[in-house]
């Protein structure tokens, strides 16, 4: 569980938001199959996401983000993990 060098917080508020914008209700089950709707969403809409914040924030190209977001994944983790405590 982590969306690249946002960590495993940066993961959860991209989850948390798209989950409010397109709750898995709003899917017909048959527009993600294979996968369920949360599975959809959290295998699919998430990194997309997140590729596009990295294409966005650091101004490079689809292919460039995503090797980004491979590679600052243990950064990420450990920068910015989530704790449920909120500590």
């Amino acid at each position: 569980m982590h969306a690249s060098s946002f960590g495993e917080l940066g993961y959860v508020i991209i989850h948390q938001t798209i989950y409010e914008i397109f709750p898995p209700s709003s899917f017909s089950p048959s527009s993600t199959l294979p996968l369920t709707p949360p599975e959809f969403i959290r295998l699919i809409l998430v990194p997309e996401a997140a590729v596009s914040l990295i294409m966005e924030d650091l101004s490079q190209s689809r292919e460039q983000a995503i090797e980004t977001l491979r590679e600052s994944a243990e950064y990420g983790v450990a920068m910015f993990p989530y704790d449920q405590d909120g500590q």
